[in-house]
């Protein structure tokens, strides 16, 4: 199966392709292909084409994992307040910012993580 990229114009070899920046889509119905070399040919056969992603679809991946990443966290931090709740931890203003920042997306907050949150984990 022949991949080309988007504007049809280049074969692509399969191997030197990078799917964290683009996907693969799959196509029965060209008719035609145009290609670097600049002559057309009837493609017979099924083919696929290279889409690279947007910057804005790269940065919803991104923000995308960021949130999975966060996910347990999130988990984590809840048990650690239901024990300030209940008074079996003391509140601490550190975790508070801390909590903050990992609303936010922020990296260094996910890598970053509190003793007292690790606990939970």
């Amino acid at each position: 199966m022949k991949i080309f990229n988007e504007d049809m114009t280049q074969e692509l070899n399969r191997n030197e392709l990078d799917f964290d920046l683009g996907y693969l889509k799959f196509y029965k119905d060209l008719l035609t292909i145009k290609t670097e070399n600049g002559y057309d040919f009837d493609a017979e056969k099924d083919c696929m084409i290279y889409h690279p992603y947007t910057a804005e679809q790269l940065e919803n991946r991104r923000l995308a994992v960021l949130r999975d990443k966060r996910a347990p966290l999130l988990e984590a931090f809840d048990k650690w307040e239901k024990a300030v709740l209940r008074n079996r931890e003391k509140d601490d203003t550190v975790i508070m910012i801390w909590y903050q920042n990992i609303l936010d997306l922020d990296e260094a907050a996910l890598e970053n993580i509190p003793k007292r949150i690790k606990y939970y984990l």
